[in-house]
């Protein structure tokens, strides 16, 4: 499926306006719970930010993540926070937020207020965060979307 608006494949061809950070492409490993496995498949971590320039208005930002790192074991092992344009930081723990490893979710940042010619930043916290890909479109646009699953319960380890 194609989406207008601005797509980033973090780490991949075309990644731009990062702020540190190393890429990894993991190649053609399978990706779960996405129609977009591609996408997955290579990250920035250990990044600090992003800024997409935009005009101004407002705007839906997506932000997909997928652990693909086979380090990390189990819930709690990455953690991190991510703000968009100063909004309240969220704390993302890919492998937790997934249900484990290889596995694709997206959290959602809406209407957000771009003015002034400041474009859209995305700002990350913590150890090691990453990201797989940054979509920012018109407000609205992706709205069948479902909002980010929440976390599952704190008994078990989310492997299946």
């Amino acid at each position: 499926m194609i989406y207008s608006g601005i797509l980033i494949n973090c780490g991949g061809a075309g990644d731009d306006g990062f702020d540190g950070g190393y890429t990894v492409d993991r190649g053609p490993i399978t990706i779960s719970k996405t129609d977009r496995p591609s996408l997955f498949r290579t990250e920035r971590y250990g990044v600090r930010s992003y800024l997409v320039e935009v005009d101004d208005g407002l705007y839906d930002v997506h932000l997909g993540f997928a652990e693909t790192y086979s380090g990390i074991k189990g819930r709690g092992q990455r953690v991190f926070g991510v703000s968009v344009n100063g909004s309240t930081e969220l704390e993302v723990d890919p492998y937790a937020n997934a249900g484990g490893r290889n596995k694709a979710f997206v959290i959602a940042f809406r209407d957000v207020e771009v003015k002034d010619g400041g474009g859209v930043d995305i700002a990350f916290t913590g150890s090691w965060p990453m990201v797989n890909y940054i979509e920012v479109v018109r407000a609205g646009t992706l709205s069948s979307l479902p909002p980010p699953p929440p976390p599952p319960p704190e008994d078990g380890d989310g492997e299946t």
